[in-house]
């Protein structure tokens, strides 16, 4: 597993060095977390503002990840549709935004989400939350996800913020 984790960040690493460099520039994150929802038809609620320092293109795609997660599930447990609650909080430094699903189910497997090539999905690939975090680290920012025992799951997401 540590040689197939090795070459899948490499061939990640090189993907994204492959791919043009985009200059960051401010980009409010509501609107991008709208605009994502929208896509995927999702219901959303976003308490806070801010404008994050980040490719607008890397933002989209770590929202389509991270929503998509959302969505996956729901094709799962057709019972329960996604109804995510999105906090924008905004410190000296940073923009922490909290994404939950609160129709959610408890993660079974915390310590896998981010392992490459891994998904408890049939038909998953295992890179859409791996490649989110490197994008946001690669943002100047972190993402990690909080799992509480017998509640829904909540990414957090740490961006620089447009000062």
């Amino acid at each position: 597993m540590p040689t197939l984790r090795e070459r899948s960040e490499r061939f990640l690493s090189t993907l994204s060095s492959q791919a043009p460099q985009r200059a960051m520039k401010p980009v409010d994150l509501c609107k991008a977390f709208h605009k994502t929802a929208h896509i995927h038809d999702l219901n959303i609620e976003i308490s806070g503002v801010g404008q994050a320092l980040i490719n607008e293109q890397s933002l989209n795609s770590i929202c389509d990840n991270l929503f998509g997660n959302y969505i996956d599930e729901s094709r799962r447990n057709p019972t329960s549709q996604p109804s995510i609650e999105i906090k924008i909080e905004d410190s000296e430094q940073n923009l922490a935004v909290s994404i939950r699903d609160i129709n959610g189910r408890p993660c079974v497997w915390p310590e896998r989400l981010f392992e490459p090539f891994w998904s408890e999905k049939g038909d998953g690939l295992g890179i859409g939350l791996y490649h989110a975090r490197q994008l946001v680290t690669r943002a100047g920012g972190s993402l990690q996800a909080i799992t509480p025992k017998d509640e829904p799951m909540t990414f957090v997401v740490y961006l620089p913020k447009s000062l």
